[in-house]
């Protein structure tokens, strides 16, 4: 019997399709935490309220979303594709040909739901090792699939987990393609993000070599997305400026600091510059630029004020 028809008699099972992509895969914390707090995180006054809260509610702990992720998400990623080889770990299981069959791009789209919701991917933790390599073969393989990727958010996702080395790849990958046709909210998310990886690292396994890697890739992206929708980049990026906290969240998130501080430095030098002279060498040297930067703490607490 071929694997085509395994699949498919598989995915004619009742309650099949609901199980592999309706299940909610968050931790018993993460239901907790939105039972008391559906309005999302609270906040707090001093450090010690948020060390209590977050020692009561210790998401990262908590492994009951973990056990279940490691079977569904071993199930998305071979319904997605064919590995050309599998490992004990299972980072490789995501590196191989994409399936073209409906039950494929099913499961590719779940995957990307997962890879963007902060809260599942604090959730489900190592099950999530066959991800980056799935997203390594759609970003490598398959432009619609990528293109809807990057409009869902996942970029916060690869980013995490840029420690890995198919993430990685991804980002470097990703600093070398067209990506014209994103919205403008998908293009400030990437800059924005990537922005504040420069500045502090979401990952967290990974030496001083590999994190040298990780931040040139972020730089790489951002120079050529800005480079791409040079004639319309200032207004994206002052949207993003103007921009309130986001949406309701219940994992840890930064206010303001590090997540506009690097983009607001790069904005004021995009400001004074003609479209003229925005090129990927110009763009790499400001970035290197803030990275030389002595009182960037000064810098940051004069951004904050003038932003509230």
């Amino acid at each position: 019997v071929s694997t085509q028809s395994t699949g498919s008699q598989l995915w004619a099972c009742p309650g099949f399709p609901q199980f592999i992509l309706l299940s909610d895969l968050q931790s018993l914390t993460f239901y907790g935490l939105k039972l008391r707090y559906p309005e999302g995180r609270p906040v707090f006054q001093n450090k010690c309220e948020e060390k209590a809260f977050d020692h009561k509610f210790n998401a990262h702990l908590d492994t009951s979303g973990e056990w279940s992720g490691f079977l569904i998400l071993q199930l998305l990623v071979f319904t997605s594709c064919q590995p050309e080889k599998t490992t004990t770990d299972g980072i490789c299981d995501g590196i191989g040909q994409l399936r073209k069959s409906n039950y494929g791009k099913a499961a590719r789209l779940r995957i990307i739901e997962i890879l963007a919701n902060p809260v599942l991917r604090t959730s489900l933790k190592e099950s999530l090792y066959p991800i980056p390599g799935l997203i390594y073969s759609i970003v490598k393989n398959c432009e619609q699939d990528t293109a809807v990727m990057l409009k869902q958010g996942v970029i916060s996702g690869i980013l995490e987990m840029a420690d890995q080395k198919y993430a990685l790849s991804t980002l470097q990958e990703l600093g070398t393609q067209n990506l014209s046709g994103l919205s403008e909210s998908s293009i400030l998310c990437i800059i924005k993000k990537c922005c504040s990886a420069i500045e502090r690292p979401t990952w967290i396994f990974v030496d001083s070599a590999i994190e040298k890697q990780i931040i040139l890739a972020c730089k790489n992206l951002v120079a050529s997305l800005i480079c791409q929708y040079s004639s319309r980049i200032l207004p994206i990026l002052e949207l993003g400026l103007e921009q309130e906290k986001e949406e309701v969240s219940w994992v840890k998130t930064d206010t303001f600091g590090y997540e506009k501080v690097v983009f607001s430095f790069l904005h004021e030098k995009i400001l004074k510059s003609s479209e003229n002279e925005l090129n990927i060498n110009t763009l790499l040297k400001w970035l290197d630029e803030w990275g030389s930067l002595k009182d960037k703490s000064t810098y940051a607490k004069s951004k904050t004020a003038s932003n509230k």
